[in-house]
């Protein structure tokens, strides 16, 4: 298309040629028309009237069309009515002899583009190549302009529904850091409406602690530096709350000046997911830690408790030496149960199960603790008398209500109630409140109006010598989740500082009974026996004290530290051997290749397998292979001589 506005000059040959339609009812005027805009490169058709015109405009592409005033049947403004009306409205230049100006007007305002007054020389047909070229620019220009407004709604219109479907909360604010969007997600996050937010300043959600961090990032993101980059950060809901979100920020230059606009993604499964997971990792590393030492504090309780049981018998004369021997039995026995309760964290301790109800053990720690009649709190007792039986070990049972009351009491500050329940819970959902199968459960609550826990304290009570009251305490809740979990129950406590704390154990309920093992009777006349027994242990102590009490039995003793030392004394030894009597921690290396090359060795050799965890899968591996039984450490003479002639005496 051309630019000049010469009459005389004519478009390019290469342009595709712009067709004009011309209503004119003056046959003369209208071949003048014609042939002078032809010679400018223009198509033209011609219309007698208007509504010659508007069928031949509905039957063709007309780029402009050229309309005068006074024409038979329909004239120039009912054309340009008919046109608007059809909101199919082309470029129009309007053609008089009138110069009224009023005219004039009101054929602009109802759609005209142009207005032209005819003179009698006919020197407007000169002035119509300029006056064309500018209306068809005029209207590429405006089709432009609509074009591009159309695509702006349609792009706002995307990015508004893009948006408003995003899970993430997505929030804009300017350069004086004042809120311009606020999406769905963010109202769903934050509990603020949009419309309440609109013009609120962004420090509304950002804690004093973090808005720091913001004008740091919002600093970086304003020098360009780097590409995109996530915070994790706390925010504040309007109910003053906080939550964990992911946020990054960008940046954008408008019209208006630059936007900034933040993404905040709720992370707070996602944190209690990784939390969950250091916590279960840090306890797994503490109850690996906890077993080694219960290992290692079992043998030493070991030889404590057999060499007082061994001076005991040969100082019976002795009764000041008895006394004192007596004492140290007792300290021993209270060493051992704390033994039991770190073992009890770790899910490796001593169990007896028995079916029993979880109100004989409420009743058994009252009366333990004598707290019954406390000066402390207040204790209410709602122990549901219908309660269902239990597979559990009575003494654990009993310990893990004392130390959950002992909790309770230590967190009365002055006056204050605790409350020991127990009842009974069926599940019947796959996804339950509690997070338990479906089945039926038992359930203990020991709820306090005390001071409460903070959410820092709250995580860290399961973590053996964790206390807030004072050191040389702290195994009890530890021992709890230990001995919950070896019986495949769930614990739950939920606590708020000055709002107390409420503890819940589940535990699965039963409906078969399960025989208590017998326990030993304590000091008495052990069987003896004169046989040659093979102790395997890499413990000094153990070896030594155990020796001691076999040969106190009668029989005769074969050391050994290690397997490879076993098979080799196995091998070389000229006489019987008659016993075996094995460690199997996994301190000592491969337990079943040295199982396996002593019984090569000896085919009729008998073993008690001897460790200081509850029978584990290494032991019923070797018990499945021929091993005789399996006692676990640490045991007394009696225990040990009876076990010992069952095994050889074959009953």
């Amino acid at each position: 298309m051309r630019s000049s506005l010469d009459p005389a000059a004519r478009r390019n040959p290469n342009d595709p040629a712009v067709r004009v339609l011309y209503m004119e009812d003056d046959a003369g005027l209208a071949r003048l028309f014609q042939k002078h805009l032809q010679r400018a490169g223009y198509a033209v058709d011609l219309a007698p009237d208007g509504n010659a015109g508007l069928e031949k405009f509905a039957e063709g592409s007309h780029d402009i069309l050229v309309v005068d005033y006074k024409m038979p049947g329909r004239d120039g403004l009912e054309v340009i009515n008919t046109l608007a009306a059809s909101k199919d409205m082309p470029p129009l230049i309007m053609l008089t002899a009138n110069g009224d100006e009023a005219l004039a007007v009101d054929a602009l305002q109802r759609g005209a583009g142009d207005y032209i007054v005819k003179d009698t020389a006919a020197a407007y047909i000169r002035l119509l190549p300029s006056r064309i070229e500018q209306l068809l620019e005029k209207h590429r220009l405006q089709e432009a302009k609509r074009l591009a407004q159309e695509a702006l709604r349609s792009s706002e219109e995307r990015l508004r529904e893009i948006t408003e479907s995003a899970s993430d909360a997505i929030v804009s604010f300017d350069e004086a850091r004042h809120i311009v969007l606020w999406n769905q997600a963010a109202e769903a996050i934050l509990g603020y409406r949009a419309e309440e937010m609109q013009g609120q300043p962004l420090a509304r959600i950002i804690p004093q602690r973090h808005r720091g961090l913001v004008d740091e990032e919002m600093e970086r993101v304003h020098r360009g530096d780097g590409g995109r980059h996530a915070l994790e950060m706390e925010v504040l809901r309007i109910d003053k709350q906080e939550i964990s979100v992911e946020a990054s920020f960008s940046a954008s230059e408008t019209k208006d000046g630059r936007l900034y606009t933040t993404i905040l993604r709720d992370i707070t499964d996602r944190r209690r997911t990784q939390n969950a997971l250091q916590e279960a990792a840090r306890l797994e590393a503490t109850a690996t830690l906890a077993s080694g030492l219960a290992h290692q504090f079992n043998n030493l309780l070991f030889g404590v408790r057999v060499s007082t049981e061994l001076l005991q018998m040969r100082l019976e004369d002795r009764p000041d030496a008895i006394g004192r021997l007596e004492m140290i039995s007792q300290q021993a026995e209270k060493a051992s149960e704390l033994v039991q309760q770190m073992l009890a964290f770790t899910r490796s301790g001593h169990y007896q199960p028995v079916v029993m109800s979880f109100n004989d053990s409420v009743r058994e720690a009252l009366q333990s603790l004598g707290v019954d009649a406390s000066d402390r709190a207040r204790l209410v007792r709602r122990t549901d008398a219908s309660l269902w039986k239990i597979s559990a070990d009575p003494t654990q049972m009993v310990q893990l209500v004392a130390n959950l009351l002992t909790n309770a009491l230590e967190a009365i500050d002055g006056e204050g109630t605790v409350v020991v329940a127990t009842s009974n819970l069926r599940i019947d959902s796959e996804s339950s409140e509690q997070g338990l199968e479906p089945g039926l459960y038992v359930c203990l609550e020991v709820s306090d109006d005390g001071v409460g826990m903070s959410p820092e304290v709250l995580n860290k009570i399961y973590t053996p010598f964790f206390t807030t009251k004072f050191q040389g305490r702290g195994l009890g809740m530890s021992a709890v989740w230990g001995t919950v979990k070896h019986h495949s129950g769930q614990i739950e406590v939920s606590s708020q500082p000055g709002s107390g704390t409420i503890v819940k154990v589940y535990l699965p309920a039963i409906d078969s009974e399960v025989r208590r093992r017998p326990r030993s009777s304590g000091l008495g006349s052990a069987p003896r026996g004169s046989e040659t027994v093979l102790l395997i242990d890499e413990e000094d102590v153990f070896l030594s004290v155990a020796r001691e009490l076999l040969e106190f039995l009668g029989y005769r003793v074969l050391l050994a530290h290690t397997g490879a030392e076993a098979v080799a004394i196995a091998r070389e030894h000229r006489g019987t051997l008659h016993l075996v009597l094995m460690e199997i921690s996994s301190s000592l290396a491969e337990p079943v290749k040295t199982y396996a090359d002593l019984v090569d060795a000896r085919p009729d050799l008998r073993f008690i397998l001897c460790s200081s965890s509850e029978r584990g899968a290494l032991a019923e591996r070797l018990l499945e292979a021929g091993a005789s039984s399996f006692l676990r450490k640490p045991f007394g003479l009696e225990v040990l001589g009876l076990e010992i002639r069952r095994v050889l005496d074959g009953f």
